[in-house]
Formats: C-alpha cells, sequence, structure tokens
C-alpha cells in the first residue's frame, strides 16, 4: 500500500470517503479505482515521454535499478543491491539481488529469477542501435534519445549472473539519475526471447511483465485496466488485491464519478475544479511536490 499510493499521489489527487461502483464489480474489499485521464498506447515507459504509463503504470509493474527517496530525494537501492562508481564517472558496475522474481501472467510464466541478462537486454534495446529489439515498436525512446544516450553509452556488460557493468564514453555525474527514472524498468529477457521465437516481439510493449507490485489483468480499450497484486513481489505481497484504473471520462465526468462514489481517488483535477473539493467534508484533498529534471 505505501509504494502504492506515493506513486499514485506524487501531484495533486483527491481521495473519496466512501465508493460505489466499479467499472464491472465493486471492489471496496479488495481494492479502489483510481480516476485519470489518460490513454495507453504501450505498457512500456521506455517508449514514452509523459502521460499515463510514466505518472501512474510505470511504478506499478516494473522496477529499477535503482529509485529515489521520495522523502530525501537521495538515491536507493532498488533491483540493484548496491553499486559502484569507477573511473571518475565513465563506469557503473551493479551489484543485482539475487531473489527477485518476474510476475506469472496469463501470457508468461518465468522459469528464473531476474538476472543481468534482463539488465543487459532491457539496457542495450535501447541504447544499442543494432540491437534486435531496438526498432521493434518503432524504435523510439523519447527520454534517453532526447539525451543522445546512445552516443554515450559505450556498452552494457554482464560481469557474472548477479553482476552488470555500464561503460560511458565519458564521465557523467547525472547518470544514475537517469536511470532512477521510470523510463528505465528492467524487462524480462525470457520472455523477450519466447516472442522472438514465436514472431510475436510486438507484444513485450503490448502485455507488460515486469517486477512491480501490481501486474496487468484486465485492459478495455477506453474504458479501464485493472491491476492485480503481485503474488511473488520481492518486497512483500501488496496489501490491496487490485486496483481499477478509471480511463472511461475526463474533465467534469471524473469530477462527477468521485462526487457520486464511483472513483476512489480523482488524479490531476483541474484548477477551476479546486475550490468544489476544498469544501466537500467528504473529500480529502493530496498536495506532493513532483520530481522533474531540467536543464538550462
Amino acid at each position: 500500500m505505501p509504494k502504492l499510493l506515493s506513486s499514485l499521489l506524487l501531484s495533486l489527487s483527491v481521495m473519496s470517503a466512501s465508493a460505489l461502483a466499479a467499472p464491472t464489480d465493486n471492489i471496496r474489499n479488495s481494492g479502489f479505482v483510481y480516476c485519470v485521464n489518460g490513454t495507453v498506447n504501450t505498457f512500456n515507459p521506455q517508449m514514452v515521454s509523459s502521460g499515463l504509463v510514466v505518472d501512474t503504470l510505470a511504478a506499478q509493474l516494473y522496477d529499477r535499478l535503482l529509485d529515489v527517496d521520495p522523502y530525501t530525494y537521495r538515491l536507493i537501492p532498488d533491483l540493484a543491491q548496491s553499486w559502484e562508481v569507477r573511473d571518475n564517472g565513465a563506469t557503473y558496475r551493479f551489484h543485482l539481488r539475487k531473489d527477485v522474481s518476474f510476475q506469472h501472467t496469463n501470457w508468461f510464466k518465468p522459469t528464473r529469477k531476474m538476472n543481468a541478462d534482463d539488465v543487459v537486454f532491457s539496457f542495450a534495446r535501447m541504447f544499442d542501435r543494432q540491437h534486435p529489439w531496438h526498432n521493434v515498436n518503432g524504435g523510439s525512446y523519447p527520454y534517453f534519445d532526447s539525451l543522445q544516450f546512445s552516443d554515450s553509452v559505450q556498452s552494457v556488460k554482464k560481469l557474472d549472473n548477479d553482476t552488470v557493468e555500464i561503460r560511458l564514453n565519458s564521465p557523467d555525474a547525472s547518470f544514475l539519475w537517469h536511470i532512477a527514472t521510470h523510463y528505465a524498468p528492467i524487462l524480462s529477457q525470457e520472455y523477450a526471447d519466447k516472442l522472438t521465437a514465436k514472431g510475436q516481439q510486438e507484444q513485450l510493449d503490448r502485455e507488460p511483465v515486469g517486477t512491480g507490485p501490481f501486474q496487468l489483468s484486465e485492459y478495455r480499450t477506453g474504458q479501464y485496466l485493472r491491476l492485480a497484486r503481485n503474488p511473488q513481489y520481492w518486497k512483500g505481497v501488496p496489501r490491496l488485491q487490485q486496483v481499477v484504473i478509471d480511463l472511461g471520462v475526463g474533465g467534469t465526468g471524473r469530477l462527477s464519478k468521485l462526487l457520486t462514489g464511483e472513483c476512489d481517488v480523482l488524479a490531476y483535477p483541474a484548477a477551476s475544479q479546486l475550490s468544489i473539493l476544498r469544501d466537500d467534508p467528504r473529500l480529502r484533498m493530496t498536495l506532493r511536490p513532483g520530481m522533474n529534471i531540467a536543464y538550462l
């Protein structure tokens, strides 16, 4: 629950004291309904620059090598339990956790734990233009392309099953911060290999498999998607069984759903709606600063 809420409520959200109906059933005893305006063209945050996939879904479906503490804004371990900075910031060595499982979904059942092969695959796909997966589903990685990372990364190598080394062409003090963003999820190479054998590579970004606390259970285009808790989650099984993300309406329609109890959480309300929300005693408003990276 803490990770879920801290990820979903990074900016302005409003929570209802009660909720009535979910898109398909009543989920009040097992989760909540989250209303947000957005579309899903891919579930892979590598391939988007902003929006629902990055703001809401990435932290639920995937993990990264490093994370950022939301209170101290310092880098903390995630899938990498430790790391070393070498060559004055031109080489980074990551020591991976050994107890992390990928999600077991209807479309993929992993046979091994997360390891260095998955990390190498995830980064090489983005940074190596000759990689066989680089151009799958368009070959566009907006965040890292904007930073010209393909020209900055010299190599991504597996040193052993639990160690990965990334070499840059020159020192870059911001490198660790970039790979701690939601744009750098760790994907399953085993899943990619299975799809390659079937000639279905495009499914990697449409039917996601990650190591995060929740996994995709159901998706109705333009209506809603349902996330189910990941019973293999390496940080412990989430307390919530499911989360329904309502995509059905925007603007005042989302506000109406909150006020009538059809939504538990309303994300990113319009400025014109704030006075209504503040004055309603049934609602609780949460405002927290979000992280951003900008260059001058």
